[in-house]
Order: C-alpha cells, then sequence, then structure tokens
C-alpha cells in the first residue's frame, strides 16, 4: 500500500527527526526523488493513517491525497485532499515503512504547498528552515532531567534543501497552485541557518520592510571565511565559518546562545573566534539575545548593522511600519525566549 504524504506532514516529517532516521535524503538528495505512480491504489484507512503518524512522529490528521474523487475526506486521522493533474517529476521521496511504501512531498513542494495560506514573512522563515542545517527533536525524559518533557532541541544534519534546489524545482512546477508565491518568497531565502533563533533573526532581517522586516542586504550564513596568515596561526585554523556575512563590506554577525555559548571555555573560544575574523580584516558584531530580547534592543541592532553597512536609506525607514515589525518581531523572536 502506498502512504502519500503531502502538505503541512511532509513540512513536519522535513523539519524534525524522522525525515533524518528514515530516510539518506539530505546525502543523496536527486538520486532519492521519484515521482509518484498516478494509477496507484488508494487505500489508506484511518488506522493506516494513525500507524504511519505514530511511526513518524507525526501530528494528526495526516494530510494525504488521492487522485480520485471518491476519496476525499477530512477526519482525525487523515485528510485526504484530491488532486486532478500530476505533480512535477521526482517530487517525492520514497521509503519503506513496515509492509507500506511511503511517498513524502519533497521540501520544495512542501514550500509550495503550505506556502499557500502563508504571508510572505512566514513563507520565507519556512524556507530558510527548510534549507537549514539542523532539526528540532523531542528529548527522551532521561535527556531533559528537570527540564519540561517535549522540550524541542536542536540537532545538527545536513540541509534537505538549498537555495539553489528550490529555484530548480519552481522553475518546473508551472502548473502548481502557489507557485508565483512561492517564487517570490524564495527570493529572500538564506540557506544554511545553524539553529532557530538564526533562522528568526535571518527572516526579520531581509523581509521588506513593507511586510514588518527590515531589507538589509543580502547576506549569507555559515559561509566559510578564509583568514589571514597571521590569524591562522593565531587560531590553529584557516578558515571560520561566520554566522551571518556581509562579504562585500566584510561585516559579520555572531549569534552566541545562551544554551551553547554559557561556559567560561566557550567564552574563550567566541572571543578567540572573534579575534581571528579581525586579524583578517572583518568587522564583528557579536550578539546574545539580550540584544534582542525586546524590540526596542532589535531596533537598537539593526539601526547598528545599517550604519556598519552604510545603509542611510534604511535607516530613515525605521520611522514607519514599526506595528508591522513589532508584531513580526513576537511571532518569530519573542516567543522564542
Amino acid at each position: 500500500m502506498i502512504i502519500p504524504i503531502v502538505g503541512s506532514s511532509a513540512v513536519e516529517f522535513w523539519l524534525g527527526p524522522s525525515s533524518a532516521i528514515f530516510t539518506n535524503y539530505a546525502f543523496n538528495m536527486k538520486k532519492s526523488l521519484v515521482s509518484i505512480p498516478e494509477d496507484f491504489d488508494f487505500l489508506v484507512t484511518a488506522d493506516v493513517a494513525r500507524y504511519a503518524a505514530k511511526q513518524l512522529d507525526l501530528k494528526l490528521p495526516l494530510q494525504n491525497f488521492s487522485f480520485s474523487h471518491t476519496h476525499h475526506q477530512c477526519g482525525k486521522a487523515a485528510h485526504v485532499l484530491t488532486r486532478y493533474k500530476s505533480f512535477p517529476e521526482n517530487s517525492f521521496v520514497k521509503f519503506g515503512l513496515g509492509i507500506h511504501d511511503v511517498y513524502v512531498a519533497r521540501p520544495e513542494l512542501c514550500f509550495i504547498q503550505v506556502g499557500r495560506s502563508m504571508d510572505l514573512p512566514n513563507h520565507v522563515h519556512l524556507g530558510i528552515k527548510l534549507t537549514a542545517q539542523y532539526y528540532l527533536q523531542k528529548e527522551t525524559k532521561a535527556e531533559l532531567g528537570r527540564r519540561a518533557f517535549n522540550n524541542l532541541e536542536q540537532k545538527p544534519r545536513a540541509p534537505v534543501a538549498t537555495e539553489e534546489s528550490l529555484r530548480e524545482y519552481l522553475k518546473i512546477a508551472t502548473g502548481e497552485y502557489g507557485v508565483k508565491k512561492a517564487r517570490a518568497a524564495a527570493r529572500y531565502v538564506v540557506e544554511l541557518s545553524n539553529s532557530p533563533m538564526e533562522s528568526a533573526i535571518a527572516t526579520m532581517t531581509i523581509v521588506p520592510f513593507d511586510y514588518g522586516g527590515y531589507g538589509m542586504r543580502r547576506f549569507s550564513m555559515n559561509e566559510e571565511v578564509g583568514l589571514s596568515e597571521s590569524a591562522a596561526q593565531y587560531y590553529g585554523y584557516d578558515r571560520l565559518r561566520g554566522d551571518f556575512l556581509w562579504k562585500n563590506q566584510k561585516l559579520i554577525l555572531e549569534y552566541n546562545s545562551n544554551q551553547y555559548h554559557n561556559n567560561d571555555k566557550q567564552h574563550s573560544e567566541d572571543t578567540n573566534r572573534i579575534n581571528a575574523f579581525q586579524k583578517s580584516g572583518y568587522r564583528v558584531v557579536p550578539i546574545t539575545y539580550k540584544n534582542i530580547s525586546t524590540f526596542g534592543e532589535m531596533e537598537n541592532l539593526m539601526s547598528y548593522l545599517m550604519d556598519e553597512l552604510g545603509c542611510p536609506e534604511l535607516k530613515f525607514q525605521l520611522e514607519s511600519n514599526q506595528d508591522k515589525r513589532r508584531k513580526l518581531w513576537e511571532t518569530l523572536i519573542a516567543r522564542k525566549s
């Protein structure tokens, strides 16, 4: 039996641990892609949906689809969408789950499907998370100790999508409902975020002013920076990765989270990194959550970055759309504290 998984269920799959457990997709993207048979016999029952959701650690109802209108239904276990035409070639990733074959919509298709109901900032945020190099995993009771059960912890992994793979798929998905909206959002997606907070900061930084962001110049995330000879001797490596890098302006923003930068050893490492960047001619702006913990602090940080980047035209716009920016800050950053 084929179990097709699309929409929000597929996004949950890609952003959680199941994609790392059940597939090697992040390491073998193009070879893992398949097309779903158009004549597959849709027999996903409520029991099968509950079984798949439990095995893959997904919420119910499980979103799937059928090419036949006779199967359209929405219940507590499964929400079956009717599909009247084929998907673009190689739109799914296939793997076995017991006696079933699971076909999960590839991340780029999810970006179109789920983005249909999103505004631009949240659509961009989704793209940044899909192209990030971490996933979120529920911790076990043994790992948690005194902390609350089901807290989400980030784990490193190779990205399941890239800026390039988004662009390539959006080119061929010309007939998909929502593809134009997805193309507009993809212009602002920045790949290789290392944490949920980096993803949130990146979204606010790059989304245009009219949508509640700061409209900053294009930057890269966690890109390798070649160190000068003296810096390499000082640090012991000839390359480092900067959290947010404006290469042409030689500016680096380093986000040091409380979770991973809260001891003397890590503080010493952070200082050495900053010194190595500076010895290589880069200006470094190190921040912690305190620098973005209130809307006022966030505004001050972005104003400072605009000065460093030489963007007086952006500073002028800080006087407008404050309500939109405050709302986006509350959605992306304040609730992550």
